[in-house]
């Protein structure tokens, strides 16, 4: 194992041969994202999801988030049957690491040999359980017929000057893991998504200009809003090419509008000084929010995949009214249309009001999810955890969980744990149906995302 580790760790500045990208998701794909923290409670999937619903439309998607708060891979084989196998999803998605490596073992650094040798053991013991446990898991994917794609995981911020303790050389390992993984792809010949480096050199940059900055929070370990956008803007980046969530090009001279959907340009209403059209585009724009406004700063999402230009030539030269449906969205001059605006930018038109339902369905299908991830939670780490409720339990399981509470109770995790052993109380009894209500609202997304037809009118100001 140490030589293993040791081979590992020189590996991180060798070549890699080229691993591919995952493909695009595909009509009735559903997929499972794989984790810990940050996958249970985090947001990257849920943007994920939300772009794909909004600019693919007619692909008819779903997806599962399947992880668990402190997980490890050797744990989430102890849940593979109850937890994942039984989603039966065409395609999956591994981010484990966090937790594996250990991080209780960066808390100080060695300063004997004898120090720097145990921990060199730890470190190589923690690695190998490791890649057993993901080899393991990926086969038993495999053989269930599922397409599997592992996320190099999310960063450890240990240059960040914020008030938590580091642990230094968690992060290093985090890339000793990542090159570990893609030598892991090669041998069963998995895509792969990227969230380590570029997460590590953004993170990096935002340090230049302010040394509080980060990708993560203040506990240095869970993105919040801000970087799990970051880490959906990279597996959009990674998995699908940049392109317009639709454009509409018109010649005035030529009284043609070339689109991308079914567009009709209204002749007979149509001079140099008023244009009146009809379209029915192929996508929505994405419904963006403040929780995600630095991170829109931080990527180039918007230039590169959240264009919906208007382009007009041949207008006399003035100010224009824009109208959608008979609602006014924003004046424009015609250099300006000219060159092309940007509707995805302006939130008042019915194509962006329209995604926004969109974005509540999901917010919805994805707080229910959440309560399912509390209960598997509490499920898995707690009530079929002999250590915490041993085989010839007498109690009732509510009373069980209070009693193993209680161990916790100086812990500084006992509030979260006790909030969701409240809500395991509360909602495992109805877990059928929350699982009904986000097929649902799946359905319900399936079809209010569907382009609309709708009427444009641009007209002269005097």
């Amino acid at each position: 194992m140490m030589k293993q580790y040791l081979l590992s760790l020189m590996a991180l500045a060798a070549p890699v041969a080229a691993i591919e990208a995952p493909a695009p998701f595909q009509n009735n794909d559903n997929i499972i994202f794989i984790g810990d923290s940050i996958t249970h409670g985090g947001s990257y999937h849920k943007q994920v999801y939300l772009y794909y619903a909004t600019r693919y439309p007619e692909l008819n998607l779903s997806y599962v988030n399947a992880g668990i708060s402190g997980d490890t891979a050797p744990g989430t084989l102890k849940r593979y049957s109850e937890d994942i196998q039984v989603h039966n999803a065409n395609k999956a998605f591994i981010m484990l690491g966090m937790n594996d490596v250990n991080r209780p073992h960066y808390d100080k650094l060695p300063q004997t040999a004898a120090e720097r040798s145990k921990r060199r053991a730890q470190q190589a013991k923690s690695l190998h359980n490791y890649l057993s446990a993901m080899d393991t898991l990926i086969s038993k994917l495999k053989a269930d017929g599922v397409e599997v794609g592992l996320i190099l995981p999310s960063i450890y911020d240990e240059t960040a000057t914020l008030a938590k303790p580091i642990n230094v050389g968690a992060n290093l390992e985090l890339g000793v893991y990542s090159y570990s993984l893609l030598q892991l792809a090669q041998q069963h010949d998995l895509s792969v998504v990227d969230f380590y480096n570029p997460m590590s050199a953004l993170n990096a940059k935002l340090q230049q200009n302010d040394p509080e900055a980060t990708l993560v929070s203040n506990d240095r370990v869970h993105p919040e809003q801000d970087g799990h956008f970051v880490m959906a803007y990279e597996f959009i980046k990674q998995t699908l090419p940049q392109g317009k969530v639709a454009n509409i090009n018109i010649d005035l001279s030529a009284q043609t509008i070339n689109s991308d959907g079914d567009c009709e340009l209204n002749s007979k209403g149509s001079s140099s000084d008023k244009i009146s059209f009809s379209c029915t585009l192929t996508a929505l724009p994405f419904p963006s929010h403040n929780g995600i406004k630095r991170a829109l700063e931080w990527t180039s999402f918007n230039q590169d995949y959240n264009q919906l230009p208007l382009t007009v030539k041949g207008l006399t030269q003035g100010q224009y009214q824009l109208s959608i449906d008979g609602n006014k969205v924003a004046s424009f001059s015609s250099s300006e249309l000219e060159n092309s605006v940007n509707l995805s930018a302006f939130a008042h038109t019915p194509m962006y009001q329209q995604a926004l339902e969109v974005r509540r369905l999901n917010d919805k299908r994805a707080q229910l999810a959440g309560t399912l991830r509390s209960i598997a939670l509490v499920q898995h780490t707690m009530v079929d955890n002999p250590d915490c409720i041993p085989a010839d339990n007498t109690l009732s399981i509510d009373k069980a969980l209070h009693q193993c509470l209680q161990k916790s109770i100086d812990k500084p995790w006992y509030g979260y744990l006790s909030s969701e052993v409240n809500k395991y109380n509360e909602f495992n009894p109805k877990k059928q149906s929350i699982r009904a209500q986000i097929n649902d609202l799946f359905e319900q997304i399936n079809r209010v995302n569907k382009p609309k037809q709708h009427s444009y009118a641009l007209t002269r100001k005097p």
